[in-house]
């Protein structure tokens, strides 16, 4: 849970891969800033990572759209 500070996951429609959504310095979003896209559907534009068996999704918190 956001509010207890789990970084914050995109699990994408297409094929159910989960990313852990972090800014362009790589540190996770802070529950601020998602909290108005908490279990909606939203549209994001950033570059996928892998760290070992971490996936990463480096967004600009800006961009993020319904």
């Amino acid at each position: 849970c956001l509010s207890g500070g789990i970084p914050p996951l995109f699990v994408s429609a297409s094929d159910g891969r989960q990313y852990v959504m972090v800014d362009r310095m790589l540190r996770p979003f802070s529950r601020d800033v998602l909290r108005p896209f908490i279990s909606e559907h939203i549209t994001v534009r950033g570059a996928a990572f892998q760290d070992g068996r971490q996936l990463l999704l480096a967004v600009d918190p800006a961009a993020l759209t319904h």
